[in-house]
């Protein structure tokens, strides 16, 4: 049997379609095969690193697994492809109609071929320490037991390109 996991944190995003109906399919997928035990509000945000004129909504999801990082990579690739997400494999951001990250899993540090948790970016993104620290604010980085708080804190500039969606 396998271990269920705990504290473990997806970030869904999305600047194309219509973001929070998009969400909620991707809820209903994932739901088949993990946890889920709560879910962030919904906050929207200029896009990071890219030129478009479609701000992102990005929302923060507390799941439990039995699945390993990978095996979750590979649910989370499936249920994007579902939804009609296509990967061009270009190097830099694009529009999309549904990504779906692994933020952390648990305490757990992995890096593994395709997929480092925790996520590499997650300490420069604000657009996700932001619905993170919703659900769990004393969060702290594996690794080095850093408060993620401490990151967003030098995020200030990206903080005022974010809103939190009332109502979802």
């Amino acid at each position: 049997m396998s271990k269920v996991v705990q504290g473990v944190y997806l970030l869904l995003g999305a600047n194309l379609g219509n973001p929070p109906e998009t969400f909620q399919r991707a809820i209903q997928l994932l739901n088949s095969s993990i946890t889920i035990s709560r879910k962030s509000s919904l906050f929207i945000t200029a896009p990071w690193k890219m030129e478009s004129e479609n701000w992102f909504y990005n929302q923060v999801l507390e799941v439990e697994t039995e699945l390993y990082p990978d095996g979750l990579l590979r649910l989370i690739l499936d249920v994007e492809g579902d939804l009609g997400r296509l990967r061009k494999g270009g190097q830099g951001y694009e529009d999309r109609l549904i990504d779906i990250d692994i933020l952390l899993f648990g305490s757990q540090v992995y890096q593994g071929a395709d997929l480092q948790v925790p996520h590499k970016f997650l300490h420069q993104r604000a657009f996700a320490l932001m619905p993170l620290l919703e659900l769990q604010p004393k969060c702290l980085e594996p690794g080095t037991d850093i408060p993620y708080e401490n990151y967003l804190e030098r995020l200030d500039e990206e903080r005022q390109k974010i809103k939190k969606l009332e109502g979802y």
